[in-house]
């Protein structure tokens, strides 16, 4: 299911109860942490997440869904040293002990125009407990992304740069980070190397859209894209309607980098067309994703991270009835190799010469036709 900090507040307020009326009320720091402490164990069991309410249907993340992946989680070693330090007085990073498996994590900031923020006391408690389960995972990379807009927004207007968040119109999600006009938000402290996280798995446009009401101007690079197709559809009608009509109904500009093409989506001039170019192509990638996933000889090394990815990729697809690589004629090419005929996908997606693709599928299926034949005359 979807928790919010609501549900948390509704359960700590619950226990809260629960302890006055045995006159033991919670009246210092260590009885709120062990109150704290129960709602994460009951919220965040992946025994208990069925009896849980369902009061938020569309963001469902039960665990019992059927993904051709090992999605189980074990416990993992905490990092031991932190991604970076910053001089004294400065948010400038330094990466004076950066780790090998860190380096995927380090972005092109502009120094004096962005900010930083540190990690939340909430999460790193508690986040143990949380990464046990889909749900819990769900949770915390919502509110962190949560987390990661209001520092933005703080800092905007410590700087007297705005005044209220409702100046702010143009937003970007690229390059790994946060951008607000020309605005730097770098997600690194509250990512983990040993989850393997990036700024891509804690993106959620609903928080996004609710955040800034008067948006006009929202940006995403070829991974943000894809996210966008997997929470929205691959349908232009469908897209046009749920954002520019219900969820953001200032937005006058939605542009998509999609692999080498940028695609720019108006509310006055809305092309279907256009659209339906961008979203098809972000949806192969998505589904090429998640079939190299599952073809993947060494997924028992997946992160944490990554096997909750499949996950929430294997709900989206199913939510919209969509199957891996339906259009190039899987089925009838099953017998001439999975990873063969994927491998054809992939070089038209990677290369976007969809001609040549189509034509090497044809004459994958022309071969798996002569053989079915051959085999018929015998």
């Amino acid at each position: 299911m979807a928790l919010d900090r609501e549900e948390i507040k509704r359960r700590l307020r619950e226990k809260a109860a629960q302890r006055m009326s045995t006159n033991t009320p919670p009246n210092n720091g260590s009885d709120i942490d062990s109150m704290t402490d129960e709602v994460m164990n009951d919220l965040f069991d992946t025994d208990s997440d069925s009896s849980l309410n369902n009061n938020h249907a569309e963001d469902n993340y039960d665990d019992d869904f059927d993904v051709d992946i090992d999605v189980s989680f074990e416990e993992e070693t905490p990092p031991t040293r932190q991604s970076y330090t910053t001089e004294k007085g400065s948010s400038v990073p330094v990466f004076n002990n950066i780790r090998p498996e860190q380096k995927r994590n380090m972005y092109s900031i502009t120094p004096k125009a962005c900010t930083i923020p540190k990690a939340s006391n909430f999460f790193t408690k508690h986040k143990r407990k949380m990464i046990e389960s889909h749900t819990g995972m769900s949770y915390m990379y919502k509110e962190s992304f949560n987390y990661l807009l209001d520092c933005g927004i703080n800092s905007l207007i410590g700087m007297q740069s705005i005044t209220t968040v409702r100046d702010i119109r143009k937003v970007a999600l690229e390059d790994g980070i946060i951008k607000l006009h020309a605005f730097e938000i770098d997600p690194i402290n509250v990512l983990d190397p040993a989850l393997g996280n990036t700024l891509y798995d804690l993106i959620e446009f609903k928080t996004l859209f609710k955040k800034f009401p008067m948006l006009q101007h929202l940006r995403l690079d070829t991974q943000a894209s894809e996210l966008l197709t997997l929470k929205y559809g691959d349908e232009p009608s469908q897209l046009f309607n749920n954002i520019f009509i219900k969820e953001c109904k200032n937005l006058q500009i939605l542009e998509m980098v999609v692999g080498n093409k940028t695609r720019k989506l108006t509310r006055n001039n809305f092309n279907s067309n256009e659209a339906k170019s961008a979203l098809a192509e972000s949806r192969m990638r998505s589904e090429l994703d998640q079939v190299s996933s599952a073809l993947n000889p060494k997924k028992d090394r997946m992160t944490k991270a990554e096997k909750h990815r499949v996950n929430v990729r294997d709900k989206a697809m199913h939510k919209f009835n969509w199957g891996p690589a339906k259009e190039l004629g899987i089925r009838t090419a099953k017998n001439l190799g999975t990873i063969g005929v994927y491998g054809l996908f992939g070089f038209a997606i990677l290369t976007g010469n969809f001609i040549a693709a189509g034509a090497l599928g044809a004459l994958a299926k022309s071969i798996h036709e002569m053989r079915v034949e051959g085999k018929n005359k015998k």
